[in-house]
């Protein structure tokens, strides 16, 4: 083995010199989309919350329940809309008309609900199944 790497550590050096200057683009590349996605998650994320609590004008209420519904699917912001959403829960709580936001709380329960139990499974996962 030694042998053969004296007599050939140019072609050796080259092919090493070759593989990584393809594989520096190659996660250069991935980076940059990974840095691209996110920024497109940050931009969705808030884009939802103004919709949802109508900075431009109030949107109509089955949106409402669709956007309370899909922040669920943002992750990396769970912290943060639990804030929101309790936030929101608490100022659209009214108790001379219960009825008026009820859809809108009913759904925010069912999403802070998932929310909590997300969390909770990630971090029985995190506890007890990470590698050693």
């Amino acid at each position: 083995m030694w042998d053969f790497i004296q007599v050939n550590w140019k072609e050796i050096l080259g092919f090493g010199i070759t593989i990584i200057g393809v594989i520096l683009p190659f996660f250069q590349y991935i980076s940059q989309k990974r840095l691209e996605q996110k920024d497109k998650r940050f931009q969705n994320y808030h884009k939802l919350i103004d919709e949802l609590v109508g900075a431009a004008n109030t949107p109509k209420l089955d949106r409402q329940v669709a956007i309370i519904f899909e922040l669920f699917n943002f992750k990396d912001y769970h912290l943060v809309t639990l804030r929101i959403l309790n936030g929101l829960k608490e100022s659209w709580s009214d108790p001379n008309d219960p009825d008026k936001y009820k859809r809108l709380i009913d759904e925010i329960d069912l999403t802070v609900k998932e929310i909590e139990r997300y969390q909770a499974l990630n971090l029985i996962r995190r506890n007890f199944f990470r590698r050693k």
